[in-house]
C-alpha cells in the first residue's frame, strides 16, 4: 500500500495497523480476582448486563 501513496503522490494510510489487527484476533481473558482481594475493586457492571448491552447493540 506504500508504494500505491507513492505513486499517487499522497499519503495512503491504512484504517488500522498490523498491531491494531494482530491484537483483535487474539482471546483475552482478565481474572479481577486480584484487584478485588487487595483493592476492594467491584465492578460497576456484571459481566451478564455487559453482555446483555452488547447484544442488544449487534445489528441485525
Amino acid at each position: 500500500m506504500a508504494n500505491i501513496g507513492r505513486i499517487e503522490k499522497r499519503a495512503n494510510k491504512a484504517p488500522i495497523t498490523g498491531q491494531v489487527f494482530a491484537t483483535s484476533a487474539v482471546e483475552v481473558t482478565v481474572d479481577i480476582t486480584k484487584a478485588r482481594n487487595e483493592l476492594g475493586y467491584e465492578p460497576v457492571m456484571s459481566r451478564e448486563a455487559g453482555l446483555a448491552e452488547l447484544t442488544a447493540l449487534r445489528p441485525d
